[in-house]
């Protein structure tokens, strides 16, 4: 988690003075995760990660050394990790890698809980008590808004994540992935 805190804070100039922390930080993440799954995931897991840990790996050692460089070479590099990084997924040999239909829709409901809570810290403050006492349109805009984010939250939380985890469950092998 520090690691991934080092990428975080060092996103906003990860393409130029803080170029290398972001690509050591994020490789050092990478590297932990391979070492997780290599430790703690089954025999059939740890195989998978075994075949597409270069790929896993390889992508963030590339912006490592992209840290070291500036210009055109840098954009070349960072655009084969990504292409490194995104071809691993598509096109690696992923068969071992199982999909714990649970975990990942508990996950997506703990984001979106995140993001519509956000969405009604942002309303508080957009909306200052200046604005309020201007006019009947800022209290209606603010209870519109409100009414959107419950809405969204309902219609999420009752609806769509039953249909969505259902649907993810008739699914097996690569379509999970």
């Amino acid at each position: 988690m520090a690691s991934m805190a080092v990428v975080a804070l060092s996103v906003p100039d990860a393409f130029g003075d803080t170029a290398l922390i972001f690509g050591v930080a994020y490789f050092a993440v990478r590297l932990l995760h391979v070492l997780l799954y290599l430790i703690v995931a089954p025999p059939e897991t740890r195989a998978a990660v075994h075949r597409v840990a270069p790929g896993i790996l390889g992508g963030p050692a590339l912006i490592v050394v992209a840290g070291f460089v500036d210009g055109l070479l840098a954009i070349g590099l960072w655009i084969v990790a990504l292409a490194v990084d995104y071809g691993i997924a598509l096109f690696g040999n992923n068969e071992g890698f199982r999909c714990d239909i649970g975990h990942f829709v508990e996950r997506h409901q703990l984001i979106m809980i995140i993001a519509l809570g956000e969405s009604i810290v942002a309303i508080g403050a957009g909306v200052g008590t200046e604005e309020l006492t201007s006019g009947p349109m800022v209290v209606l805009a603010v209870f519109l808004g409100f009414t959107l984010i419950v809405s969204l939250w309902w219609l999420y939380f009752d609806y769509i994540i039953l249909a969505a985890g259902q649907r993810l469950a008739e699914t097996s092998g690569y379509e999970q992935i």
